[in-house]
């Protein structure tokens, strides 16, 4: 029964020990969503190297759902190993509104790590400009200059405060 496991999943997170990484994997590819959600979670908890090396594999993976519950997770633990996992998933030239989501959650994420290496990327999302799907790439630019807000180096004052009297 799914909720027995889900249940289980949840106390091996709670119990927050390296050795579960073993049995908490598999259950990733779960017939039941809140199965696979609960594992994200698990790993999020138990945190260290071999989780977030499971997490950033799953940020990569096909299920939707779990990559974004991935990537938040990897900025929710500052997972600073996983920014270039996350700098790459920004290059893809999808413009859905599934893809701009998240892409916003991997900019959320980096911005948790508030690692200095996602500074150039972030900061060119600030800055471009575009007049085609301009409503799409501005959430981009607004979530990039929260993001650059976290890291909070002294680098990105100046591309804040010029992003302040941005016009169009």
């Amino acid at each position: 029964r799914w909720f027995v496991v889900r249940n289980a999943i949840a106390i091996l997170g709670d119990i927050r020990s390296q050795d579960s990484l073993a049995q908490l994997t598999p259950l990733l590819e779960h017939d039941e969503i809140r199965v696979r959600r609960e594992t994200i979670r698990a790993l999020t908890k138990i945190g260290g190297n071999r989780a977030i090396k499971v997490l950033m594999q799953t940020a990569l993976a096909d299920d939707q759902e779990l990559r974004r519950q991935a990537i938040l997770s990897l900025g929710a633990i500052r997972a600073a190993s996983a920014v270039p996992t996350l700098l790459s998933l920004l290059q893809r030239s999808d413009w859905s509104q599934r893809a701009i989501d998240f892409k916003k959650d991997t900019i959320r994420a980096l911005g948790e790590i508030r690692s200095p290496e996602a500074i150039p990327e972030l900061t060119k999302i600030v800055k471009k400009k575009r007049w085609m799907r301009r409503q799409l790439n501005d959430e981009l630019r607004i979530t990039a200059a929260a993001a650059l807000g976290d890291i909070a180096d002294e680098s990105t004052r100046s591309v804040l405060e010029k992003a302040t009297h941005d016009r169009t």
